[in-house]
């Protein structure tokens, strides 16, 4: 009995000791777990509060950068590679500013496109975004919030009134309004109407004004055999010519054509920007004398007449070159005339009455531009006892008037039909916008087209008495170029 109750208690100190065991050995990996769970979840708390600052360090610095940033729309001014800054117009702080940029500096054109600094023209206007604290270039682009028009030449400005008209709109010029000849600044009045421009603005306003091809000067010299003859010079209206005469024209290579009657001659002009093209007329050779026909009506008839001491008959018009010559007449009986014609026109009539020598009167002398027989394309005016001629071919001399050197058809006219709506002038002289009407001038004109917006452009033509109307029609006026960008 007591052997078993030996092994009986052994057998239980045994078993309590394996529990006791288990027990610390689930209390010690208890303690483990909590704490690593308590480690862990320090951690996890830390890295949030982490996390937090570093979120609000990090707003804290870009608010700081936006309101470091600032931009722009102005004019490109000015390029200084050597400083690595460019010159730009603010237009709406109304202020000039130097920024500098550096090879990181985002430039596009205004497609997008990657582009060079030095490829953006003086007088484009840009878009630009720069560090304040620095005035460093972060971003430029050509803008496409303006808007651009190349190739003007169809303008008016009054740079008084700060007002440019181009084609049907107008728009108002900047106070700061840049204008730019080559690589100079210049002012709003140097333009001329034959320049050629690029025009930039925004909205309403024009900011810049750049001259894509300006305009130069044609001086004339030795151009006295010449005056009032008719010189039109490229695109330039045909003008007549004066003493001292000083033409603008668009720069480039132009025809200068002289035009006289039958007489005309071109040469080859070239026309640098701001500068005096000297042009000798004597290069466009020798010119035609100007004739003019000269009828004699004197009484009595069979008086002789002297011509430069020369005997000539004037039974019918006598042909001279324009110039001053002295006569004389006489006849026995009578009272001599010695004196001076001036040959100054196509025709004329000079009338002398010789008084007999008995008597107290004077010679009477009187003079007038009449109506020469070659212009009726017809022979020589039949002629009565007294040697004057009162019909030419058919026709009433009352049909026609003596204007100076023009022979006017009255009872027929000149019809220009086309082109329609264009400004014509006959001879340099406005006679009205197309299709126009006018009175029918015998001979050889020059009819010039001028029209806003298109090219100037002129035709020789030849009206002859042929007792109708006269009609001429020519083609439609080419368009000047302009080309707006948005």
């Amino acid at each position: 009995m007591l052997v078993g109750g030996k092994e009986q208690k052994n057998s239980y100190q045994i078993n309590l000791r394996l529990i006791l065991g288990l027990v610390i050995v689930l209390g010690f990996f208890t303690v483990i777990i909590i704490t690593v769970m308590l480690t862990a979840s320090e951690r996890i708390a830390k890295k949030s509060r982490g996390n937090s600052i570093n979120s609000q360090n990090q707003e804290t610095v870009v608010q700081q950068g936006e309101d470091n940033k600032a931009s722009l729309l102005g004019v490109f001014k000015m390029l200084d590679e050597g400083s690595r800054q460019v010159g730009i117009f603010d237009i709406i702080g109304r202020r000039e500013l130097l920024i500098s940029y550096s090879g990181s500096s985002n430039i596009r054109d205004e497609y997008g496109q990657i582009i060079a600094i030095s490829q953006i023209e003086p007088g484009t206007m840009v878009e630009l975004k720069y560090i304040k604290d620095s005035g460093k270039m972060t971003d430029m682009i050509i803008s496409d919030k303006a808007w651009k028009y190349v190739s003007v030449s169809n303008f008016t400005l009054d740079p008084d009134l700060r007002i440019m008209k181009i084609a049907k709109k107008q728009y108002k010029l900047a106070d700061e309004l840049l204008v730019l000849d080559g690589n100079d600044f210049v002012s709003i009045y140097d333009i001329a109407q034959q320049d050629v421009l690029t025009v930039w603005g925004y909205e309403e306003t024009i900011w810049s004004v750049i001259v894509s091809r300006g305009h130069g000067y044609v001086k004339l010299k030795d151009y006295e055999e010449f005056l009032g003859d008719y010189i039109t010079v490229g695109y330039e209206a045909m003008q007549q010519i004066t003493e001292d005469m000083t033409i603008t024209v668009r720069e480039g290579d132009f025809n200068l054509t002289v035009e006289s009657g039958d007489f005309s001659a071109t040469i080859r002009v070239r026309v640098k920007r701001n500068e005096i093209t000297y042009v000798s007329l004597k290069e466009l050779g020798p010119k035609a004398p100007k004739y003019g026909s000269v009828m004699f009506d004197i009484s009595p008839f069979g008086a002789d007449l002297y011509i430069k001491g020369e005997l000539r008959s004037y039974a019918n018009e006598i042909e001279l070159p324009y110039g001053t010559y002295p006569i004389k007449v006489s006849l026995g009986g009578y009272v001599s005339y010695e004196g001076n014609i001036n040959v100054d026109s196509p025709a004329k009539t000079i009338k002398i009455i010789l008084p007999e020598s008995s008597s107290n009167k004077k010679v009477e002398v009187t003079e007038t531009n009449t109506k020469s027989s070659s212009d009726y394309n017809t022979g020589s005016p039949a002629t009565d006892g007294q040697g004057s001629g009162n019909k030419a071919g058919g026709n009433d001399n009352s049909d026609f008037i003596i204007i100076g050197d023009k022979i006017i058809d009255t009872k027929h006219q000149i019809h220009v039909q086309k082109p329609v709506g264009a400004s014509v002038y006959l001879n340099g002289e406005y006679m009205g916008t197309s299709p126009v009407s006018f009175s029918k001038i015998i001979g050889s004109h020059v009819i010039t087209f001028i029209r806003e917006g298109y090219e100037t452009i002129s035709y020789t033509v030849d009206v002859i008495n042929d007792g109708k109307d006269a009609y001429f029609k020519f083609d439609d006026l080419v368009p000047n170029a302009i080309e707006p960008e948005e």
